[in-house]
């Protein structure tokens, strides 16, 4: 129960960075939006599409991690 137990708190901790970082691709692409040079607009679209990146990969390690405390639990 405590391997669960511990494996549930990474999984809630893995969605609230995920949750950070698409909030911060969002402000990026705000900036993007906004920005009145070419190369402020190119560097807030980078970082978006990094931080956009960086959320796929946290979302992806999640959903691995769901998946094997579903099987565990004998939910496939």
């Amino acid at each position: 129960a405590a391997t669960r137990l511990g494996a549930a708190e990474s999984v809630l901790g893995s969605l609230a960075d995920a949750r950070a970082s698409l909030a911060r691709a969002a402000d990026a692409r705000a900036r993007a939006a906004e920005a009145h040079s070419a190369r402020d607009r190119v560097i807030a679209a980078m970082t978006a599409y990094r931080l956009e990146a960086s959320f796929d990969q946290t979302l992806a390690g999640t959903y691995r991690q769901v998946t094997e405390l579903m099987e565990d639990r004998g939910l496939v």
